[in-house]
């Protein structure tokens, strides 16, 4: 399966997301850096270090509306439809 075939045959034109302006409080980061044994260097207005901003863009959700694999089924606003594997990487 490749993402011609996905593009293809997946209608997500239905599917949108809200655009939020925010101020990221540098202390989640901090806390993270802590919990991976390093010191704490973000400050506000800083970059963040690669791959950190996914603490902050995150939608938590009860169980019963995850999918097998984890992620928010469609009932949840999911973009993802269950494509029949046990997990999607």
């Amino acid at each position: 399966m490749n993402g011609t075939f996905l593009s293809q045959n997946l209608d997500l034109s239905a599917q949108f997301e809200t655009r939020v302006q925010d101020v990221l409080d540098p202390a989640r980061a901090a806390a993270f850096q802590i919990a991976l044994g390093r010191e704490p260097d973000v400050t506000m207005g800083a970059a963040l270090p690669p791959f950190f901003h996914q603490l902050y863009f995150w939608t938590p959700q009860p169980p019963d509306l995850l999918g097998r694999d984890g992620h928010p089924s469609l009932a949840a606003g999911g973009i993802i439809p269950n494509l029949g594997l046990p997990r999607r990487m």
